[in-house]
């Protein structure tokens, strides 16, 4: 389980200081963190 949290972050870091689509990255990004802080 922590490892899958370490890629997901990791893509989700790559994908929201590239820009992608933005906000829709960033809402994706703060929901990556409020689960990482619940396991």
């Amino acid at each position: 389980m922590q490892l899958f949290a370490q890629i997901f972050d990791l893509v989700a870091n790559i994908r929201y200081w590239s820009g992608g689509e933005g906000e829709l990255n960033k809402k994706i990004y703060k929901k990556i963190k409020k689960i990482e802080k619940n396991m």
